[in-house]
């Protein structure tokens, strides 16, 4: 184990040695400036029997390892959204640095970068965390001592700020303009049946039964082509029974698709924007405020509370994993009924009690 006299640099010490990184190839590690060859041996013995296989590690070859890991594990489309987030956001600022030499301070001048550019809360928690996640795989699998993203902090939210939907009276308002037949019933699944867009456009004819939707997959655009994939969860897998004209109007329209068959998708848009470049269309011929596809969702689980439908039906029929997801979501839609219910209590009260 030697170590040498540095004479160029003031009479200090360095250490030079070779080790096996973690390819398996032999590299020369050299660092210089110790003050004694003691501090410069004692260098060599803590990097030989540390968990040395981060040292030579860039984050674009640890994020090549972490993407060829968990393609297998996780859904295509989950896949391509990492894959996008970590290309354009990430890997500019980091792609060359060693992960070993990525400190907090690194992690919170990238965070300043990221919030410059005005992105909404809940994507730059996205962003965050998928930081956080890469390198929370370099600590469990590659010897990274700890994650400096959680000494940075976070930035971004969970929860998006106020939620955009569509009263009765606003999609009514909508609704009545829309006359091309493809686009008013596929809005009218979307706000009476609370249904995802890829839910919605993975839709075939053997999915109609009964008086309901049963969904049992999902689907996404990808290079011009629609890919359809199972259902997002299992809890995403359901049946949802819809009000009777949106059923009948549903089976008339298809009814009059020349030639479709059972498994033939019954809406065949174009691209992941289809809709909502139609949706943006009607709301400005209607004169109601815009929103996107996603937030008839929104206005079906609105419509759903505002007509006292208890919140584990709405979670059922929603296809949320958890009573948590539902509660976190629309939450902030309930006061009024608390109000309402506190009312009818009062009124069952006096009467049970003869106040008058």
């Amino acid at each position: 184990m030697p170590a040498y006299k540095d004479e160029k640099n003031r009479g200090t010490w360095y250490s030079m040695f070779y080790f096996v990184d973690w390819t398996g190839q032999r590299k020369r590690k050299k660092k210089r400036g110790f003050k004694t060859r003691r501090e410069a041996l004692a260098f060599e013995r803590e990097f030989l029997s540390g968990p040395i296989t981060n040292t030579e590690l860039t984050f674009s070859k640890l994020y090549s390892l972490y993407l060829k890991d968990n393609t297998s594990k996780k859904k295509e489309t989950t896949i391509d959204t990492k894959t996008s987030i970590v290309k354009l956001h990430i890997l500019p600022y980091f792609k060359d640095k060693k992960i070993s030499e990525i400190s907090a301070a690194d992690i919170r001048m990238w965070q300043n970068e990221i919030i410059k550019k005005n992105f909404s809360k809940t994507y730059m928690r996205s962003i965050n965390s998928q930081l956080s996640s890469i390198l929370n795989y370099a600590v469990k699998y590659y010897g990274l001592t700890s994650n400096p993203c959680t000494i940075a902090g976070t930035i971004g939210s969970k929860k998006a700020g106020t939620m955009q939907y569509w009263t009765m009276d606003e999609y009514k308002q909508f609704i009545s303009v829309v006359k091309e037949p493809g686009y008013h019933i596929a809005f009218n699944l979307l706000y009476w049946g609370g249904f995802r867009k890829g839910e919605l456009a993975s839709l075939t004819p053997a999915d109609i039964v009964d008086g309901a939707i049963v969904v049992s997959k999902t689907g996404n655009w990808k290079n011009q082509q629609f890919k359809t994939t199972e259902a997002k969860t299992d809890n995403s897998m359901r049946t949802v029974t819809l009000p009777e004209f949106c059923y009948k109007e549903l089976c008339d329209y298809v009814s009059k698709l020349y030639g479709i068959e059972e498994h033939d998708r019954i809406f065949d848009f174009s691209s992941n924007s289809t809709l909502n470049t139609a949706l943006k269309r009607y709301a400005k011929k209607a004169g109601v405020k815009e929103i996107r596809v996603h937030d008839l969702r929104h206005s079906h689980a609105s419509l759903c509370i505002e007509l006292g439908m208890n919140i584990l039906l709405i979670k059922d029929r929603l296809g949320h994993k958890d009573i948590e997801t539902t509660l976190n979501t629309y939450a902030h839609l309930y006061p009024n009924k608390q109000a309402m219910l506190a009312s009818e209590l009062n009124e069952k009260g006096k009467e049970l009690l003869g106040i008058t």
